[in-house]
């Protein structure tokens, strides 16, 4: 029964180079949700990029930020997080 918090925003835009995705979310709440402590908070950063396009299907490629340690980029396993120290 979960949702996310009302103060999460996010903006996307489709242009001629691809698409860009944005979001914000107030520190508060994740100090609320427990994910920031000492402004310290774990995150996990991807990046996918569609190389083709065959049967309008998009082949994407995932990076990510840290190196997992698994043989493609995971986003369920816990070592695909890094931290972020925030000032």
């Amino acid at each position: 029964e979960w949702t996310w918090p009302h103060d999460l925003n996010i903006q996307a835009d489709i242009n001629k180079k691809g698409y860009s995705l944005e979001g914000q979310i107030a520190l508060k709440t994740l100090e609320d949700l427990g994910l920031l402590k000492n402004h310290i908070i774990e995150a996990g950063v991807y990046r996918g990029h569609c190389t083709e396009i065959v049967d309008d299907k998009g082949h994407i490629t995932w990076m990510t930020w840290v190196n997992p340690g698994t043989a493609s980029p995971d986003f369920h396993v816990p070592s695909s997080f890094g931290v972020f120290k925030l000032s």
